[in-house]
């Protein structure tokens, strides 16, 4: 369908991330190749060789004809190559690769499709709200709404016409549209709102199936979080809400993802303005991918913020992360948990809300999203805004204040502490605070005083805060050897430390290399006060709030203890399924020791642990498989780690002698008597061959159904089924079996397990019901599994007479009830027991709820009265309700004293759109709450002259 015959509808699918969509690379193209040049010009170098050496090789494989240059960067530039029909993939790359100036060739890879990062979106994960809250958005709005900021979203389409987005979608200044020229000369034809690199077009929207029906919202839903039109009456507001949307597609239906598109959207927005670069979508397959990182290089050059999604797999540091040019997002949920599904590690940067946020869908659609995408993009509006507020900051600047304003939830997240990020961003005080000196959070796997046992030549210092790189060198880190004395600063040795990885702005890791394996002593590491962050603030070294002190942390290297030798595997005699194991210690400061145990002697996978204690030297392992050959080794392990594993012992168990065992005898069963809900098996065993037995348990006598079937080891005479139901009769069989051979059944013995009355409800407690003083919380602990019902009394009196107590039936397994519809200022006593069919159990405690006295509601306060845009007719009224027990608000109009109309508005209310006006006509409003009781006063008069 031609570009201008597309028309929109509304997909009304509720939308998971995008990451649900990972692409794998599966193929490489057969019609071109991408290589990089040194020259600026790498395209005209290509056709000048060929047209000097007419008869070279590379002409078999190279046609100028489809060839383009997709970027230049930093004096080089990164070319697609087209091949002729039917030649070598390979043999053009190792062609190419002899021209002079190449820096290197490789294939277009092709992306497909594939299942992972499943971001649910189940019906229990039901709508929540307040995710802009959380972040402070609305008070930040204060000082800015994002103008001034272009946003590139790199995703599957943004509906350009939405109505809450189409004001907002960045329009090229230097082109004019439908003159079908390239005006502003960035090799793209009428990209007035961006570009379509999966089908080469200027139409960046989603793309329609053949009923016009859109198929994918992904990047609309995206770019609306990030910047939907704020206060225009319409829909959502964004985070950044003022900001403008590039819409860059390079994915989505119908699109054969290649590195050349990948590479060519990420250079489009770095060359037309992007300041933020948002990509909610897995990268994961790019990252080793030579096209996708030039292009990577080149957008930071250019002074970009690329922020990306971490993922929705629940994985650590999935590959993404080793990009340290991006920022990458963990998801949130409004109380400030990890989402279950989010990606972490320390290769997360920061962490934003991303369950259940409300976008826009194409054709004017809403819908709600959740996944790291989402989150991705609150952190993009929130970096908007903080640009907008701060228009001549650097990139590593505004990197800087996202990541140093964020608030900790590490109190929420215990067993995700330093895999987060710096935190959950806060979009006030990123724009509102001056960023305090930069920190770290210290050695990896190294605290201060640790003692490590485990030999390293590598050291990672974990960051906290974003750095000026040009004082991340060599000379701001040292490593300090105390020597044979233990003492530093008297014969101390300085260990040479070679720093790994470059340092950029979502660096969370600065990774030493170390000559050799430290030895065993006291170590001292320095990070020195003279580095810097991007506003020049030194290092806060001691975390004391004052900037220019080093970090220091000691620490020291022991020996774990010596490795046990000697490890043998037996059988005993009393046994053909155990394992008798037995070594030699050779530590005398072990604290225990840990026994693996595998199916492969590679120990490719560790079925089975033990953890004898210090000074063991045999462990008996019982229960084996017969007929299946067991690998062990024991390691010593200390308060410095553990040592080396022993050597390995194994053991084959035999398989038992053949033939069909003898079927088990005189089988019966009884409830014993320290449980009511247990039945006592035992039978006689009359097998020398059985592998195990059977357990069959039902309750009908002819087995009609099995309910449940048990099995236990050879030689076994007794097995103890618990948790049976009280009233119920239980029948029971077994049989002896050996390997696919097994015995006739036992005889059948039964149980019959009592009913009995349930016990009583604990920890009766009432409390208030917020917003409604005539109703009352009462809760409790059911600490039964047999009631059918509750009954819930209240009364008026202590004793709980009948002529003042109500009796409430409550359905099995409450724990809470909510009593409406109590008299004010009144005080109610509760009490609740539990019921079957045998009985009722005893009351619990009682529990006292006394309501409040009925009183007049407050008076409403901060009456104010604004127009509304574009309609001089209608007066937008908003107040501050004071109440919590009004049952509705009288609002008063008035063109003079004998000319009033009241309006009657609902409990709660906080605004009011007053219509139909008339022009140059003074209207006077004021306000009150009433409910059965009285009326509040009035609020101060607001006047508001109609236009």
């Amino acid at each position: 369908m031609p570009v201008s015959q597309r028309r929109f509808r509304r997909n009304a699918t509720t939308m998971e991330s995008l990451e649900t969509r990972q692409l794998l690379a599966a193929a490489v193209s057969g019609t071109e190749v991408l290589a990089q040049f040194k020259d600026a010009d790498g395209l005209n170098q290509v056709g000048s060789f060929l047209r000097a050496h007419r008869t070279s090789g590379l002409h078999q494989y190279v046609s100028m004809t489809g060839s383009k240059q997709l970027f230049a960067s930093g004096g080089s530039s990164t070319v697609q190559v087209a091949l002729r029909g039917g030649v070598s993939v390979n043999g053009a790359i190792k062609a190419l690769a002899k021209l002079p100036g190449v820096k290197w060739v490789a294939p277009n890879y092709l992306y497909s499709r594939a299942k992972g990062e499943l971001s649910p979106n189940d019906p229990r994960y039901a709508q929540q709200t307040g995710q802009l809250d959380v972040i402070k958005a609305s008070q930040a709005w204060d000082t800015t709404t994002g103008s001034g900021v272009v946003v590139a979203v790199l995703d599957d389409g943004v509906d350009i016409d939405h109505q809450d987005l189409a004001t907002n979608i960045w329009r090229n200044a230097g082109e004019i549209a439908g003159n079908n020229l390239d005006d502003d000369n960035n090799g793209y034809v009428d990209d007035v709102n961006g570009w379509d690199f999966g089908s080469s077009d200027n139409n960046p929207r989603p793309v329609l199936d053949q009923q016009y029906n859109f198929v994918n919202s992904h990047g609309t839903l995206v770019a609306s979080i990030i910047g939907a039109a704020i206060n225009n009456n319409l829909g959502i507001a964004g985070i950044a809400g003022s900001v403008k949307i590039m819409p860059v597609r390079f994915t989505g239906y119908g699109v054969t993802v290649t590195s050349a598109n990948i590479a060519q959207s990420l250079a489009y927005a770095a060359n037309n303005g992007a300041k933020v670069i948002n990509v909610s979508f897995s990268i994961d397959p790019y990252m080793n991918d030579a096209a996708f990182a030039a292009a990577t290089d080149h957008a930071y050059s250019k002074g970009c913020l690329w922020i990306n999604s971490a993922g929705n797999s629940n994985v650590e540091n999935p590959p993404r992360v080793a990009l340290e040019k991006a920022l990458f997002l963990a998801n949130t949920d409004n109380a400030d948990v990890r989402y279950e599904t989010s990606n972490f590690g320390d290769g997360v940067d920061i962490s934003a809300p991303g369950v259940d946020l409300m976008g826009a869908t194409p054709g004017n659609g809403y819908d709600m999203a959740l996944g790291t995408s989402f989150s991705a993009a609150v952190a993009s509006g929130v970096a908007a805004l903080i640009w907008s507020a701060h228009p001549t900051w650097s990139r590593d600047q505004v990197a800087a204040q996202l990541i140093g304003t964020a608030d900790n939830i590490d109190a929420k997240n215990p067993t995700f502490i330093g895999k987060l990020g710096s935190g959950r961003i806060n979009a006030l005080r990123g724009v509102t605070e001056v960023l305090a000196a930069p920190r770290v959070r210290g050695l990896k796997g190294i605290a201060a005083g640790a003692t490590v046992s485990v030999p390293t030549n590598t050291l990672s210092l974990h960051l906290k805060s974003v750095l000026n790189a040009s004082t991340v060198t060599a000379s701001a880190f040292e490593l300090r050897f105390a020597g044979s004395d233990g003492l530093f600063n008297t014969n101390d040795t300085i260990i040479p430390l070679t720093q790994t990885n470059v340092y950029a702005v979502g660096t969370n890791l600065l990774k030493f290399t170390l000559p050799s394996e430290l030895l065993n002593g006291k170590y001292r590491f320095t990070a020195k006060g003279a580095i810097k962050d991007p506003f020049n603030k030194s290092l806060d070294g001691n975390g004391d709030g004052t900037a220019g002190d080093d970090y220091v942390v000691d620490f020291s290297v022991a020996a774990a203890p010596a490795a046990p030798t000697g490890l043998t595997a037996v059988l005993p005699s009393y046994s053909q399924t155990e394992a008798e194991l037995t070594w030699v210690d050779n530590a005398t400061n072990e604290t225990g020791f840990i026994i693996e145990r595998s199916q492969s002697s590679s120990f490719a996978v560790i079925d089975r642990s033990f953890t004898p204690p210090a000074n063991a030297t045999r462990y008996n392992d019982w229960g084996l498989q017969q007929g299946t050959t067991y690998y062990y080794r024991v390691k010593a392990v200390g308060v410095n780690g553990a040592s080396g594993p022993s050597n390995t012992a194994s053991l084959l168990v035999p398989l038992p002698p053949p033939g069909i065992p003898t079927a088990p005898g005189t089988l019966t069963a009884v409830t014993p008597t320290y449980s009511l809900t247990e039945a006592e098996l035992s039978w006689a065993d009359r097998s020398s061959n059985e592998t195990g037995f059977v357990i069959e348990r039902s309750t009908s006598s002819t087995f009609a159904t099995i309910d449940k079937t048990l099995t236990a080891g050879p030689g076994s005479t007794r097995y103890n089924d618990w948790g049976l139901t009280a009233g119920q009769a239980y029948y029971y069989r077994v049989k002896a079996i050996n390997g696919a051979e097994s015995s006739t059944w036992s005889n059948t013995a039964s149980v019959g397990v009592a009913p009995v009355a349930p016990s009583a409800p604990t920890t009766l407690a009432v409390i208030a019901v917020a917003g409604d003083t005539t109703a009352a919380k009462v809760s409790w602990i059911d600490t039964s599994t047999n009631e059918t019902t509750f009954e819930l009394q209240r009364s008026t009196t202590t004793t709980f007479t009948a002529a003042t107590t109500t009796t409430i039936t409550v359905a099995t397994n409450a724990v809470t009830h909510i009593d409406i519809g109590l008299a004010a200022g009144k005080s109610y006593y509760y009490r609740v027991r539990a019921v079957n069919s045998v009985g009722n159990s005893a009351y619990s405690n009682t529990g006292t709820f006394v309501t409040p006295a009925a009183t007049v509601p407050t008076a409403p306060t901060g009456l104010t009265a604004l127009v509304v845009a574009g309609d001089g007719k209608s007066v937008r009224l908003t107040w501050i309700d004071t109440s919590n027990n009004e049952t509705r608000f009288e609002l008063v109009r008035a063109t003079s004293i004998i000319s009033q109309t009241t309006i009657t508005l609902p409990a709660n209310s906080t605004s009011h759109v007053d219509t139909g006006l008339k022009k140059g006509t003074t209207y006077y409003y004021m306000i009150r709450a009433s409910n059965s009781v009285g009326d509040s006063s009035y609020s101060p008069i607001v006047s508001f002259k109609a236009q």
